[in-house]
Protein backbone atom coordinates (compact mmCIF):
# COMPACT_ATOMS: atom_id res chain seq x y z
CA UNK A 1 0.00 0.00 0.00
CA UNK A 2 1.28 3.56 -0.63
CA UNK A 3 0.48 6.85 0.80
CA UNK A 4 1.93 10.24 -1.57
CA UNK A 5 3.69 7.88 -3.99
CA UNK A 6 6.04 5.75 -1.61
CA UNK A 7 5.41 2.54 0.22
CA UNK A 8 4.62 2.30 3.67
CA UNK A 9 7.65 0.19 5.76
CA UNK A 10 5.79 -0.82 8.85
CA UNK A 11 9.18 -2.31 10.21
CA UNK A 12 10.68 1.42 9.83
CA UNK A 13 8.26 2.70 11.55
CA UNK A 14 8.27 0.22 14.22
CA UNK A 15 12.08 0.46 14.46
CA UNK A 16 11.64 4.81 15.18
CA UNK A 17 9.14 4.15 17.98
CA UNK A 18 11.45 1.84 19.54
CA UNK A 19 14.35 4.44 19.09
CA UNK A 20 11.91 7.21 20.65
CA UNK A 21 11.28 4.94 24.20
CA UNK A 22 14.54 4.71 24.36
CA UNK A 23 15.27 8.47 24.51
CA UNK A 24 12.43 9.00 26.77
CA UNK A 25 13.09 5.88 29.61
CA UNK A 26 16.18 7.01 31.40
CA UNK A 27 19.04 4.27 31.57
CA UNK A 28 19.17 2.20 34.73
CA UNK A 29 23.39 2.49 36.30
CA UNK A 30 24.44 -1.04 36.66
CA UNK A 31 27.27 -2.74 36.71
CA UNK A 32 30.50 -0.75 37.40
CA UNK A 33 28.74 2.26 37.16
CA UNK A 34 25.79 0.94 40.36
CA UNK A 35 29.08 -0.54 42.87
CA UNK A 36 31.16 2.58 42.30
CA UNK A 37 27.83 4.88 43.32
CA UNK A 38 27.57 2.98 46.38
CA UNK A 39 31.40 2.72 47.50
CA UNK A 40 32.47 6.09 45.99
CA UNK A 41 36.58 4.19 46.36
CA UNK A 42 39.54 6.76 46.74
CA UNK A 43 42.41 6.97 44.38
CA UNK A 44 46.24 5.57 45.01
CA UNK A 45 46.83 9.85 45.45
CA UNK A 46 44.01 10.69 47.55
CA UNK A 47 44.33 7.50 49.51
CA UNK A 48 48.09 8.82 50.66
CA UNK A 49 46.69 12.28 50.80
CA UNK A 50 44.22 11.19 53.57
CA UNK A 51 46.64 9.24 55.38
CA UNK A 52 48.86 12.43 55.32
CA UNK A 53 46.24 14.07 56.88
CA UNK A 54 44.96 11.69 59.52
CA UNK A 55 48.74 11.78 60.67
CA UNK A 56 48.43 15.34 61.34
CA UNK A 57 45.11 15.48 63.01
CA UNK A 58 46.82 12.71 65.51
CA UNK A 59 49.73 14.16 66.26
CA UNK A 60 48.73 17.90 67.77
CA UNK A 61 46.40 20.36 67.48
CA UNK A 62 47.40 23.37 65.82
CA UNK A 63 47.07 21.49 62.15
CA UNK A 64 43.66 19.23 62.90
CA UNK A 65 41.27 22.58 61.60
CA UNK A 66 42.95 22.10 58.54
CA UNK A 67 43.56 18.49 58.20
CA UNK A 68 39.53 18.10 58.55
CA UNK A 69 38.78 21.17 56.43
CA UNK A 70 40.35 19.43 53.26
CA UNK A 71 38.94 15.64 54.31
CA UNK A 72 35.78 17.51 54.04
CA UNK A 73 36.14 19.57 51.14
CA UNK A 74 37.28 16.83 49.22
CA UNK A 75 35.38 13.85 50.26
CA UNK A 76 38.40 11.66 51.61
CA UNK A 77 35.72 10.14 54.03
CA UNK A 78 33.72 8.70 51.21
CA UNK A 79 35.50 5.21 51.24
CA UNK A 80 34.55 4.46 54.61
CA UNK A 81 31.98 7.07 55.89
CA UNK A 82 28.48 8.52 54.42
CA UNK A 83 29.31 11.76 55.72
CA UNK A 84 31.94 13.98 57.17
CA UNK A 85 29.74 13.80 60.59
CA UNK A 86 29.99 10.04 60.68
CA UNK A 87 33.65 10.07 59.88
CA UNK A 88 34.34 12.87 62.86
CA UNK A 89 32.30 10.78 65.25
CA UNK A 90 33.41 7.33 64.54
CA UNK A 91 36.57 8.07 63.26
CA UNK A 92 38.19 10.30 66.14
CA UNK A 93 35.23 11.07 68.57
CA UNK A 94 35.00 14.23 67.51
CA UNK A 95 31.44 16.10 67.74
CA UNK A 96 30.04 17.66 64.83
CA UNK A 97 30.90 21.35 67.00
CA UNK A 98 33.84 20.80 67.61
CA UNK A 99 34.92 19.57 64.05
CA UNK A 100 33.47 22.32 62.21
CA UNK A 101 34.87 24.73 65.36
CA UNK A 102 38.64 23.82 64.35
CA UNK A 103 37.71 24.01 60.38
CA UNK A 104 36.26 27.84 61.53
CA UNK A 105 39.37 28.00 63.73
CA UNK A 106 41.59 27.40 60.15
CA UNK A 107 39.82 30.00 57.88
CA UNK A 108 40.27 32.76 60.53
CA UNK A 109 44.06 31.86 60.72
CA UNK A 110 44.27 31.78 56.89
CA UNK A 111 41.64 35.16 56.32
CA UNK A 112 43.41 37.47 59.00
CA UNK A 113 45.88 39.55 58.02
CA UNK A 114 46.82 40.32 61.80
CA UNK A 115 47.31 36.85 62.57
CA UNK A 116 50.19 35.43 61.97
CA UNK A 117 52.30 31.50 63.01
CA UNK A 118 52.94 32.95 66.54
CA UNK A 119 49.50 33.73 67.83
CA UNK A 120 48.62 30.64 70.13
CA UNK A 121 45.80 28.36 68.99
CA UNK A 122 43.27 29.19 71.52
CA UNK A 123 43.65 33.05 70.61
CA UNK A 124 42.54 32.30 67.23
CA UNK A 125 39.66 29.95 68.94
CA UNK A 126 38.64 32.97 70.60
CA UNK A 127 38.44 35.28 67.81
CA UNK A 128 36.41 32.38 65.07
CA UNK A 129 33.38 33.13 67.17
CA UNK A 130 33.74 36.55 65.80
CA UNK A 131 32.51 38.46 62.76
CA UNK A 132 35.51 38.66 59.96
CA UNK A 133 34.86 43.01 60.90
CA UNK A 134 35.43 42.54 64.96
CA UNK A 135 38.10 40.10 65.43
CA UNK A 136 41.06 42.74 64.49
CA UNK A 137 38.76 45.08 66.91
CA UNK A 138 38.71 42.98 69.84
CA UNK A 139 41.81 41.28 69.24
CA UNK A 140 43.81 45.65 69.77
CA UNK A 141 41.11 46.00 72.48
CA UNK A 142 42.53 42.98 74.15
CA UNK A 143 46.18 43.38 73.45
CA UNK A 144 45.48 47.38 75.21
CA UNK A 145 44.07 45.70 78.34
CA UNK A 146 47.38 43.08 78.67
CA UNK A 147 49.95 45.97 77.67
CA UNK A 148 48.39 48.22 80.21
CA UNK A 149 49.12 45.54 82.99
CA UNK A 150 52.50 44.88 81.62
CA UNK A 151 51.75 41.33 80.84
CA UNK A 152 50.85 39.11 77.34
CA UNK A 153 47.47 39.21 76.40
CA UNK A 154 45.14 35.58 77.08
CA UNK A 155 42.51 34.06 75.46
CA UNK A 156 40.61 35.25 78.54
CA UNK A 157 41.40 38.94 77.20
CA UNK A 158 39.74 38.50 74.36
CA UNK A 159 36.66 36.15 75.69
CA UNK A 160 36.05 39.22 78.23
CA UNK A 161 36.03 41.92 75.72
CA UNK A 162 34.09 40.27 72.90
CA UNK A 163 31.60 38.19 74.95
CA UNK A 164 27.86 39.89 75.52
CA UNK A 165 26.58 40.37 79.21
CA UNK A 166 24.26 37.35 79.19
CA UNK A 167 27.82 34.75 79.07
CA UNK A 168 29.95 36.94 80.62
CA UNK A 169 31.29 35.22 84.12
CA UNK A 170 30.95 36.85 87.51
CA UNK A 171 34.59 37.87 88.09
CA UNK A 172 34.12 39.48 84.54
CA UNK A 173 31.12 42.02 85.76
CA UNK A 174 33.78 43.33 88.29
CA UNK A 175 34.35 47.18 88.76
CA UNK A 176 37.81 46.64 88.15
CA UNK A 177 37.53 44.28 85.10
CA UNK A 178 35.21 47.43 83.57
CA UNK A 179 37.20 50.01 84.15
CA UNK A 180 39.92 48.21 82.39
CA UNK A 181 38.17 47.23 79.58
CA UNK A 182 37.14 51.04 79.04
CA UNK A 183 40.31 52.16 79.65
CA UNK A 184 41.73 49.58 77.02
CA UNK A 185 39.11 51.14 74.77
CA UNK A 186 40.10 54.51 74.91
CA UNK A 187 43.64 53.66 74.27
CA UNK A 188 42.96 52.10 71.18
CA UNK A 189 40.28 55.01 70.28
CA UNK A 190 43.38 57.90 70.88
CA UNK A 191 45.70 55.38 69.20
CA UNK A 192 43.38 54.93 66.24
CA UNK A 193 42.92 58.96 65.88
CA UNK A 194 46.82 59.04 65.83
CA UNK A 195 46.82 56.70 62.85
CA UNK A 196 44.24 58.83 60.79
CA UNK A 197 46.17 62.17 61.20
CA UNK A 198 49.09 60.33 59.82
CA UNK A 199 47.42 59.10 57.41
CA UNK A 200 43.76 60.05 56.31
CA UNK A 201 40.85 57.34 55.40
CA UNK A 202 37.64 58.36 55.58
CA UNK A 203 36.07 54.97 54.77
CA UNK A 204 38.49 53.22 57.92
CA UNK A 205 38.01 55.95 59.96
CA UNK A 206 34.72 56.12 59.99
CA UNK A 207 34.34 51.61 60.55
CA UNK A 208 36.87 52.44 63.33
CA UNK A 209 34.57 54.89 65.28
CA UNK A 210 31.61 52.44 64.40
CA UNK A 211 33.58 49.51 66.29
CA UNK A 212 34.94 51.30 69.01
CA UNK A 213 31.31 52.63 69.69
CA UNK A 214 30.08 49.24 69.41
CA UNK A 215 32.63 47.95 71.85
CA UNK A 216 32.03 50.95 74.33
CA UNK A 217 28.18 49.82 74.26
CA UNK A 218 28.69 46.23 75.56
CA UNK A 219 31.22 47.34 78.23
CA UNK A 220 28.37 49.94 79.48
CA UNK A 221 25.75 47.56 79.48
CA UNK A 222 27.70 44.90 81.86
CA UNK A 223 25.63 45.14 85.19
Amino acid sequence: MQRGGKAENPEAGETAQVALDEIRTPRRITGIARMTEITPVLSVVERKELATLETSISNGIKNVGEALKRIHDSRLYREEFQSFEAYCTQKWQFSKTYAYGQIAICDTRKTSPFINDSTPHSHVAELAKLTTEARPVVYAAAQEVANAENRKVTAKDIRQIAAPKSTVDSTVDSPTAKTRAITAINILADRIAHMYAECPNENLWAEANDQIRFLTQIVTDWE
